[in-house]
């Protein structure tokens, strides 16, 4: 399957991309070797444009899942189906719908909404699938790859930031413009915030001091629930020299927090005033 590098390769819609597929099935009796389009090629346009669909066909047509390759490790106790979702939308159910009859729609929706969440799931447990992304995100092609990663961040947050958390030597511009989008959500509150900031803190801990400073950055108001997650997380205790100036700067606020009087607490007001920009430095530092 090497010979669809060419240069006119593209895959225009969904149809399209369903008839290689099959094509190939019903010629070799084999599934499609997902291992061929798991190098860089040639004609990028035409690779990007074939990911594009494949992330979204269903597991029975396509998957990555069964790459014998990396995978995601999310950690025992995180869970990649979003229940919240099922949940939503069974009480949206029962209050439509009379109390008996609702009962086994909203048990349906709930098996319904799971599977697929489950089936889109699978792609993205695949770790050479996000490496491969964001190595193809330094090419021309950035907003497709862009648009692509809307999908996991959408379905399976968690499976692609722990995904992009072991991807260590490979961050870009695209892995940052992805954390910056989806750290905040863990850091003010998701159904798996807990578990997920745990393992990010073991594969990565950067993602999360930057992430820490960055929301108390753009919004202090987050500073209690940012206490929670350091202490939580025991930042206190990460030894780096990158993290010293952040160690300083969240003990004082800790200090304000439980020893407040009000003499002190103005006293750190202007001292903490002073240090806003060391910020940028924080920023810098952890990078």
């Amino acid at each position: 399957m090497h010979a669809l590098d060419y240069p006119t390769f593209f895959v225009p819609d969904a149809r399209g991309f369903a008839t290689i597929i099959t094509m190939y099935s019903k010629a070799t009796s084999e599934p499609f070797p997902v291992e061929a389009i798991m190098r860089k090629w040639n004609n990028v346009r035409g690779q990007v444009s074939f990911l594009r669909h494949a992330v979204q066909a269903p597991p029975e047509l396509f998957s990555f899942a069964s790459l014998p390759h990396r995978a995601v490790d999310i950690g025992p106790a995180a869970k990649v189906c979003d229940l919240s979702i099922c949940l939503e939308l069974s009480n949206h159910f029962y209050l439509c719908i009379n109390v008996s009859m609702s009962i086994f729609v909203s048990a349906l929706v709930v098996l319904v909404v799971v599977h697929t969440l489950q089936g889109a799931a699978s792609n993205w447990v695949s770790l050479d699938l996000i490496e491969l992304l964001l190595t193809l995100s330094t090419t021309e092609h950035y907003p497709e790859i862009r648009a692509i990663f809307d999908i996991p961040i959408k379905q399976n947050p968690d499976l692609l930031i722990v995904g992009i958390a072991q991807l260590k030597a490979n961050w870009n511009a695209m892995a940052l413009e992805l954390c910056s989008v989806l750290m905040p959500m863990y850091i003010t509150g998701y159904p798996t915030s807990n578990a997920i900031l745990h393992r990010l803190w073991q594969l990565n801990p950067s993602i999360v001091i930057r992430a820490l400073v960055y929301m108390h950055g753009t919004d202090p108001g987050t500073l209690s629930r940012l206490l929670d997650i350091a202490q939580e997380l025991k930042v206190w205790k990460y030894r780096i020299i990158c993290s010293v100036l952040l160690y300083l700067y969240l003990y004082l606020y800790v200090y304000i927090r439980f020893f407040m009087c009000l003499s002190t607490y103005l006293f750190i007001c202007l001292f903490m005033y002073l240090l806003l920009p060391l910020r940028l430095l924080l920023l810098k530092g952890i990078t």
